[in-house]
């Protein structure tokens, strides 16, 4: 049987227990019911992902670890309840309170919890090569009217008075002025 991932660290004189838990994404399939009216989830794929911190497990970070697997949106997600099959255990995740929920059944399931992805699926993909998109784009560039007129005073605006114009020559981030050194580290003593 697999071990609890509990990282323990001293706090203050208490002994704190950091507990993560492994989420089994299955993604770029679907569910649907077979001829016998079982309840699975169709072709895809399975994404591991360890050590998840429960104490800062969200909806958020549920959403954008499935993001980070190449998606842009998902219709909607559900985990299944340790013990339970398809049919009768899975559970949609909609809010935080639904993840706090997902994290005590994943510790008291070794830790680990499985979690179905519906998203939209292209068909048919359209591929576009974009070296030649860009090799192929017209650029119109505007020209300048009354060549006089660039060299005048801006209008001050009504909404700039008050305010110092200063004008700094040479690449700003040269500037004396925009160079700030690092805060002073503190190192820890033991």
């Amino acid at each position: 049987m697999e071990q609890p991932s509990c990282l323990g660290f001293e706090y203050g004189g208490m002994m704190m227990m950091a507990m993560h838990i492994t989420f089994v994404y299955h993604h770029q399939g679907w569910l649907e019911k077979d001829a016998d009216g079982v309840l699975k989830y169709n072709g895809g794929s399975v994404s591991i992902i360890e050590r998840v911190h429960v104490d800062t497990c969200n909806l958020f970070l549920v959403e954008g670890l499935f993001l980070d697997l190449g998606y842009t949106r998902y219709n909607e997600v559900y985990w299944l309840e340790p013990g339970k099959d398809l049919a009768n255990g899975l559970r949609v995740l909609r809010r935080d309170a639904d993840v706090v929920k997902l994290c005590d059944a994943a510790l008291r399931n070794e830790n680990r919890v499985h979690l179905y992805f519906e998203h939209p699926v292209d068909a048919d993909p359209e591929y576009v090569d974009e070296a030649e998109v860009i090799g192929n784009e017209e650029v119109e560039i505007p020209r300048l009217e009354d060549q006089e007129n660039q060299h005048q005073e801006p209008q001050q605006n009504e909404e700039d008075e008050g305010y110092e114009k200063t004008e700094v020559e040479g690449d700003p981030s040269e500037n004396e002025a925009n160079y700030q050194d690092d805060p002073p580290q503190h190192e820890e003593q033991e």
